[in-house]
């Protein structure tokens, strides 16, 4: 079941942004400069330039996080001590759960695991094509 977020919130982008998540907004690499419950705040890469404030309602197809899919956490890089591979399996499965019933089965990966999980920029509300891109298909 695919998730209905049609556009990027604080919710989802603030366990991101203490990692550096990067976007791509219009085309262009960019960073979180700020966040706040009206905007999220873009620059460049390279710091030079203005700060661009985007409403999250229109956030949409203009502003995209660079993520990795869930999937990812079968590889050797990213071994965490206390999930298995089995768990992986259906984190990836959860992430595409409605958002409202997600929280209830995704209590017994342990808290730590998932701060690993946002520091290594997984995909892990399933959003849609639309608001991400796969970090690994990147330069």
């Amino acid at each position: 079941m695919k998730n209905d977020i049609q556009n990027l919130t604080l919710k989802i982008v603030s366990p991101y942004h203490q990692h550096q998540v990067k976007l791509i907004v219009d085309g262009v690499k960019s960073n979180i400069a700020w966040l706040s419950t009206k905007y999220i705040a873009i620059c460049k890469t390279d710091g030079i330039g203005e700060v661009i404030k985007i409403r999250w309602s229109q956030t949409g197809k203009r502003v995209k996080l660079i993520l990795r899919p869930v999937i990812d956490l079968k590889k050797s890089e990213f071994e965490m001590d206390s999930i298995s591979k089995d768990a992986i399996i259906f984190l990836n499965q959860t992430a595409y759960l409605p958002y409202n019933n997600r929280e209830s089965h995704i209590g017994s990966i342990q808290y730590r695991d998932i701060l690993k999980i946002f520091e290594w920029h997984m995909n892990i509300f399933g959003l849609s094509k639309e608001l991400w891109v796969n970090k690994n298909t990147l330069d």
